[in-house]
């Protein structure tokens, strides 16, 4: 579980999973739910991406449009339905991502076979231009037209609505399917799969997304059948749980027109599916788990589960997941400088903590170097309760400040040169967390703005409101030859840690870079520019070379 070192993503996007509106201090926060509200920005204070363009047709599906001349004469689409993994009922695991490929295998005037190959001919190439997947909470279809002209887009468009309420589902061409599936199933399986699914059965034992798994298990695919899989397309393939994401070089508005020509008269084909809740649990004590694999790397992973704070995508909140993930980041920093030691304790440290609806998670975890294991907790303990007792200093938020304002500095610059699948990736991933999509210009004056304002206080308050209270629950270890570790040896390993003092960190001081005298300026003789490369090229005098992009 890697974190970031820079805490750019809370800047993005606000850390919770939901989008509220600005709150007093009385008022609960109103969370952002795509069946009642349309757009996260709607009901939050935090300003969106003006060049987008948002829109609703009046039978509910969504769409947002982004010019964008990179490439030049191209486009990218992606149609995203909230139907995943979560909304299967328990006889048809696998059944979202089996329908995924249905969409290819016939509809009511494309024949089975022939999608892939009328898009072949327009230049699309299937997997890199032409794809599809499917997760936990929705599925995606994904077209990379290689040119707009009405002919491409018109075609894109009306493939995109056949596979919307006109899927065939033909119980041979289920038959047909069913050996693919179910050898994409059999490829996902394997040492990292196998110990992820029994972490989660360790820590979230209840969890439904554990009682998900989006590719299915054999013996479910086995039982799915055409009847199963409609039923599953009626409830879920519909325009109110549709969002249509289109960015490249168009008009908007003539673009606008062929959505409405092609989308305007979809129609539900069945009752609105339900939305079933994560039957997620939180945990007290403390357990510890060892799982032992001989094809795996040493890790350990602490693990609590917290009560829920729903919080929205407010400028309220985003500063205060700014604060928190400044302390978190601050911790990471410390990891990352032990890993530069000579002989560093550990291959590998990391924070990670989530917020959402339902409930709120912590993880500590660490990559053991030799094995060694009970050095890994020893880290992990040592540096959570050194913040905790000592706190943080000034000179480790000047230097997190200044690595995120290079980066958003960097990120605010390259905006106009964003590729137009990037701009589609960002609007719809946005809209599925319950987040406002902003510009990077917005995210670099927002923390420019922001930062004045934040203490080493403020940190010092965050951090001990996530981590000072019942942390972990749940201690894991896996890795090879622990087949003679049990988890009696874990927690002791873990209590002797945890009873040992902690030295305050070492006091961090800014050092000025050394070199500030280079000498006299070099003479340029010739400047050129290579166009389609975005460089500049110059040469000086002494005949060096120098490319600029």
């Amino acid at each position: 579980m890697r974190f970031s070192l820079l805490w750019l993503t809370v800047i993005f996007t606000a850390l919770s999973l939901s989008a509220c509106s600005p709150k007093d201090e009385t008022a609960a926060p109103i969370l952002f739910d795509p069946a009642v509200h349309v757009w996260p920005h709607d009901i939050s204070d935090v300003p969106r991406d003006e060049d987008v363009r948002y829109g609703v047709l009046d039978n509910g599906m969504r769409y947002a449009l982004q010019a964008n001349g990179r490439p030049e004469q191209e486009a990218v689409i992606r149609l995203t339905f909230r139907a995943g993994a979560k909304h299967e009922t328990g006889d048809m695991l696998g059944g979202a991502h089996f329908l995924e490929h249905m969409a290819f295998n016939g509809t009511e005037n494309v024949p089975e076979g022939e999608m892939v190959k009328s898009l072949e001919r327009m230049g699309m190439s299937f997997g890199a231009d032409t794809n599809a997947s499917t997760s936990y909470t929705r599925t995606d279809y994904r077209l990379n037209l290689p040119e707009v002209d009405d002919e491409t887009v018109d075609y894109a468009l009306f493939l995109l609505r056949e596979l919307s309420d006109k899927m065939l589902i033909e119980e041979a061409a289920v038959e047909r399917e069913r050996g693919v599936v179910k050898a994409e199933e059999a490829r996902r399986r394997g040492p990292q799969y196998d110990a992820s699914q029994a972490f989660q059965k360790f820590v979230q034992p209840d969890a439904r997304a554990l009682k998900r798994p989006v590719a299915g298990t054999p013996e479910s695919l086995d039982g799915i059948t055409a009847e199963k899989l409609r039923r599953f397309y009626e409830a879920y393939y519909r325009p109110n749980r549709a969002l249509l994401v289109i960015a490249g070089d168009f008009e908007l508005g003539a673009m606008e027109q062929k959505i409405r020509d092609q989308f305007a008269d979809w129609a539900p084909l069945a009752e609105d599916g339900p939305d079933p809740l994560p039957e997620l649990k939180l945990t007290s004590g403390l357990e510890a788990m060892v799982y032992d694999n001989d094809e795996l790397t040493t890790s350990v992973t602490l693990y609590a589960a917290k009560p829920p704070t729903p919080a929205g995508d407010t400028l309220a909140e985003r500063r205060e997941g700014m604060i928190a993930s400044a302390a978190a980041n601050i911790i990471q920093m410390r990891f990352s400088k032990r890993l530069t030691e000579a002989n560093r304790p550990v291959l590998g440290a990391s924070l990670r903590a989530g917020n959402g609806r339902y409930i709120n998670y912590l993880t500590a975890s660490s990559s053991a170097k030799d094995n060694d294991w009970q050095t890994a907790i020893e880290i992990l303990d040592a540096e959570l309760r050194r913040a905790l007792k000592y706190g943080f200093q000034q000179a480790e938020l000047d230097e997190l400040i200044a690595n995120t304002e290079r980066s958003l500095t960097d990120s605010a610059n390259y905006a106009a040169k964003r590729p137009s699948g990037s701009l589609v990736g960002g609007i719809t991933g946005a809209f599925s967390s319950g987040n406002v999509r902003t510009t990077p210009q917005f995210s670099k004056d927002y923390f420019d703005d922001v930062i004045k304002t934040i203490t080493i206080e403020d940190l010092e308050r965050a951090f001990r409101n996530r981590w000072d209270t019942d942390f972990p629950h749940k201690i894991w270890v896996s890795g090879p030859e622990l087949d003679g570790v049990t988890a009696e040896d874990v927690l002791n390993v873990y209590k002797a840690a945890n009873a040992k003092d902690i030295d305050p960190p070492a006091t961090r001081e800014k050092i000025e870079f050394a070199y500030q005298d280079f000498g006299p300026a070099g003479e340029i003789v010739s400047r050129d520019r290579v166009e389609d490369m975005d460089i500049t090229r110059l040469k000086f005098k002494n005949n060096v070379m120098l490319n600029l992009k």
